[in-house]
C-alpha cells in the first residue's frame, strides 16, 4: 500500500502541476459546432481500423461490432457494461460498480479473449484477463469487438476474439472535468487537459473512483431450495478504490516520421469479500499497472503506397494479495510482478492492382516473479519468449465489390521456469516448454448492393497454455510441461441489410457460426490434495446472432439484439458428453428504446432511454446438476449535452425493479443502483 500511495501522490502532483500551467492557456472561442452528435452507428459492423490509424482496413470479413465513444459516455457506466448488451457477448461480475469483470465471446472462456489498446495488443502470460475497468469511458473514441478472430495486424488469432479500445485523439478542448455520484458510496472524479508545446501536442487525463459496495442482498443460508431461512444481509469488505492516469505526447512529426509516447497507469485497492457463504472481513488486493509505449510511423518508404509502423512497449503489473487470517483459504500474503517488453512492426505496400501486402513481425519477452511476504521466500521465476511473423494479402476488386482476405501467422514460443542458484548470480532452468504455433484465417466480403452485404470467414485460432498451467504453483497445483495448445476451427457467415430513407433508417444483421474446440485445458485432481492441468476437453459451439435496429420518424431509435448459443461438451467421459457447457446461457436478449431531442434546441443532443435484458436459465456445473434460473433486468436513464455541447449531464438507474442479481454462485450483485454524472468541456 505504501508504494501505491507514493505512486498515486506523484501522479496527482504531476497532473495538478500540468492543470495549473495549462489553465492559463485556455482561450475563448466559439462553441464547438462540429462536436459529435448522436449518430446512427451504434453499433454497426465496420471495417477494422488499421494499426496506428483511423482509416479503414481491408478486414471486412471479420464479424465486428463498433461502439461509439459518445454513446459510451452518455449511456453506459463502463466498457464492460456496454459490451454486455451486445449479441454473442457475456460479461460476468463478482462485485458491484468498478469491479473487474470476465468476458466471454460466443461461449469462449475468459482466457480465450484477447485485448488491445489502440494498436498494441495486451499480452497476458499469466492467463489473467485484462481489466476493462482500467479504461474510463470518457477517454474512449470507440470500442471494437472482433468475434472468433482478430485482425492480422495484432499477430495472433484468439479462439474467442479480440476487444480493442481506441483512445480519443488529443481532443478539441483544453480542459474537461467530470464528477459523478451514485448508490452504495459510489463517487467519481475525472479531468483531462490538453497542451501545445514546441515539440507537439499532448494531453493528460486522471480518473478517481471509489465505491463502498455495502449493498444489501438476500442470503439463503446455504440452502438454495429452502426459503424459510433466507435473511437480508449487507455485503462486507467489498469496498473498492481506483486511480487511473493517462499521459500522451507527440515527439516527432516531420511529415514522413511520426513518433508518439504514451504512459498509462492504473491503481486498484479493493476488499476481497469472498463467497457469501464464507465472507471475508480483512482480505484485500492491491494492484498496479504501468504501461509505456513509443509509437513509430514512417510514410513512403521508397515504394508507392508503402508504409512502416510499429511500437516499443514496456510494462509491469504488480499484485499484492493479503489474507493473513486465511479467510479465503490457506493464509496468504504474496506479491506478484509481471514484467513484459514487446515490439511489433508492420510494413505494407501495394505492389500491383487490387492487392496489398502486409508483413508483420513481433518479439515479446515476459517474466512472472512471485514473493511470499510472510516467509520472505521467492518462488522460481517463470519466463516466456515469443517471436512471430504474419503475412496478410488483402485483395479488393471494385467491380464487383468483392474482398478476399487471407492471413497466416507463425510464432515460436519458449517458456521456462528458472530458480536462482545459491551464492551465485546465475539461474538454473528447471523446466522448459517450446513450441511452434501457426494460425490462419480466410475471409470473403461481397457488397452486393449499397444496402446488402455478405460476409464469409474461416479461422484457425489457438490459446497457448499459461505459465501457471505449465509450471504449477509449488503447492496444490502441479505443473504439466506436456500441455498442448487449445485449438479451434470456426466458420462464420453474415448477412447485413440496410435501408435509409429521408426520415427513417433500418438495419438487420444475421450472423451464424459454428466452432469446434479441442485440446481444452482443464484441471483434474490427481491426489487427495493436489491437481494438475490436462488436455481433457473438447466442445462444440453453434450459434445465431440477430441485430435489428432503426431510427423512426420523430427522433426515436430502437434496437433488439438476440444471441442463441448451443454449446455441447464433447468429453470422453460419459457423465459430461453431450451436455450443455456450464455458465453459458442458451439465449440472451437485449433491447433498447431511445428518444432523442433536436440538437438545435436549447437541450442540445439530449436523450432518454429504456433498456431491457433477459437471459435464459443455464447450469453451473459440467454434470448439469445445479440449475440457475432465467433472469431479467430493466434499466433507464437520461442524458443531455447543453450550453453549446460544453455541458454533459446524465443520470441512470440500473435494475430498476430491484431484482435479485448474480452472475456467479456465491457472489451477489447489487440490486437497484443509481448514478448521476456531470461533465464540463472547456472552450476550443
Amino acid at each position: 500500500n505504501g508504494s501505491q500511495h507514493r505512486a498515486t501522490t506523484v501522479a496527482l502532483g504531476c497532473f495538478v502541476a500540468t492543470v495549473s500551467t495549462t489553465m492559463a492557456m485556455v482561450a475563448s472561442a466559439e462553441p464547438n459546432d462540429d462536436a459529435v452528435k448522436p449518430q446512427f452507428t451504434d453499433p454497426v459492423p465496420v471495417s477494422a481500423p488499421r494499426i496506428l490509424g483511423d482509416e479503414p482496413s481491408y478486414d471486412d470479413a471479420a464479424p465486428t461490432t463498433v461502439l461509439d465513444g459518445l454513446r459510451l459516455r452518455l449511456e453506459h457506466r463502463s466498457v464492460s457494461d456496454a459490451l454486455d448488451r451486445q449479441a454473442g457477448i457475456q460479461v460476468q461480475r463478482t462485485a458491484g460498480y468498478g469491479a473487474p469483470t470476465l468476458l466471454r465471446i460466443r461461449g469462449s472462456t475468459a482466457q480465450q479473449v484477447q485485448y488491445a489498446i489502440d494498436d498494441v495488443a495486451v499480452w497476458s502470460i499469466d492467463g489473467s484477463s485484462f481489466d476493462l475497468e482500467d479504461i474510463a469511458v470518457s477517454q474512449l473514441a470507440r470500442a471494437e469487438v472482433y468475434r472468433s478472430m482478430s485482425p492480422g495486424e495484432f499477430g495472433t488469432n484468439p479462439i474467442g476474439g479480440l476487444v480493442r479500445v481506441v483512445l480519443q485523439r488529443h481532443g478539441d478542448t483544453n480542459l474537461t472535468m467530470r464528477l459523478g455520484t451514485g448508490s452504495y458510496g459510489s463517487q467519481l472524479a475525472a479531468a483531462s487537459v490538453r497542451w501545445q508545446n514546441p515539440v507537439g501536442p499532448g494531453d493528460a487525463a486522471v480518473r478517481w473512483l471509489r465505491c463502498e459496495g455495502d449493498f444489501p442482498y438476500m442470503w439463503d443460508g446455504g440452502t438454495a431450495f429452502e426459503g424459510g431461512d433466507d435473511q437480508l444481509r449487507h455485503r462486507r469488505n467489498n469496498d473498492l478504490q481506483r486511480l487511473g492516469v493517462l499521459m500522451r505526447q507527440s515527439l516527432v512529426d516531420t511529415g514522413k516520421w511520426r513518433i508518439r509516447a504514451r504512459y498509462m497507469g492504473a491503481f486498484r485497492d479493493q476488499g476481497l469479500a469472498g463467497i457469501a457463504l464464507r465472507e471475508a472481513s480483512e482480505a484485500r488486493l492491491d494492484r498496479q499497472r504501468h504501461d509505456t509505449v513509443l509509437h513509430f510511423r514512417r510514410e513512403d518508404t521508397g515504394q508507392r503506397g508503402a508504409r512502416l509502423s510499429g511500437h516499443l512497449q514496456a510494462g509491469r503489473v504488480r499484485t499484492v494479495v493479503q489474507d493473513r487470517l486465511g479467510e479465503l483459504g490457506p493464509p496468504l500474503y504474496t506479491r506478484q510482478d509481471i514484467d513484459a517488453v514487446t515490439s511489433a512492426w508492420l510494413w505494407r505496400s501495394r505492389p500491383w492492382g487490387p492487392s496489398r501486402w502486409k508483413l508483420r513481425a513481433d518479439g515479446r519477452f515476459g517474466r512472472v516473479r512471485t514473493d511470499d511476504l510472510r516467509t520472505g521466500q521467492r518462488q522460481p521465476d517463470s519466463r516466456r519468449w515469443r517471436g512471430g511473423l504474419g503475412l496478410m494479402l488483402p485483395t479488393r476488386w471494385a467491380s464487383p465489390s468483392l474482398s478476399l482476405l487471407p492471413a497466416l501467422s507463425i510464432a515460436g514460443i519458449s517458456s521456462e521456469r528458472a530458480r536462482p542458484v545459491v551464492s551465485s548470480q546465475t539461474w538454473q532452468t528447471e523446466v522448459r516448454h517450446a513450441r511452434l504455433v501457426a494460425t490462419a484465417r480466410l475471409g470473403l466480403h461481397w457488397q452486393a448492393t449499397e444496402g446488402a452485404g455478405l460476409q464469409l470467414s474461416w479461422s484457425r485460432g489457438n490459446r497457448v497454455p499459461t505459465l501457471a498451467e505449465l509450471f504449477g504453483n509449488d503447492g496444490t497445483v502441479l505443473g504439466n510441461a506436456e500441455l498442448n495448445d487449445e485449438l479451434a476451427d470456426t466458420l462464420d457467415a453474415a448477412l447485413v441489410l440496410r435501408d435509409r430513407q429521408q426520415d427513417w433508417r433500418a438495419e438487420l444483421q444475421l450472423h451464424g457460426f459454428t466452432s469446434r474446440v479441442r485440446e481444452l485445458i482443464q484441471m483434474q485432481r490427481v491426489t487427495p490434495h493436489q491437481a494438475r492441468y490436462l488436455n481433457l476437453g473438447a466442445a462444440e459451439l453453434n450459434g445465431l446472432e440477430v441485430v435489428a435496429r432503426g431510427r423512426l420518424p420523430g427522433w426515436l431509435r430502437a434496437s433488439v439484439r438476440y444471441g442463441l448459443l448451443m454449446s455441447r461438451d464433447r468429453s470422453a467421459r460419459a457423465a459430461y458428453d453431450g451436455k450443455p457447457l456450464p455458465m453459458r446461457p442458451g439465449s440472451r436478449l437485449a433491447s433498447r428504446l431511445t428518444a432523442t431531442g433536436n440538437p438545435k434546441s436549447w437541450l442540445g443532443a439530449s436523450s432518454a432511454w429504456l433498456a431491457y435484458r433477459w437471459q435464459s436459465g443455464h447450469f453451473a456445473d459440467r454434470a448439469n446438476r445445479v440449475a440457475l434460473p432465467a433472469r431479467a433486468t430493466l434499466d433507464t436513464g437520461v442524458a443531455a449535452r447543453v450550453a453549446g455541447d460544453r455541458l454533459e449531464v446524465s443520470a441512470r438507474i440500473d435494475n430498476l425493479l430491484d431484482r435479485p442479481n448474480f452472475d456467479l454462485i456465491g457472489y451477489p450483485l447489487p440490486g437497484r443502483t443509481m448514478m448521476v454524472t456531470l461533465a464540463w468541456r472547456g472552450q476550443r
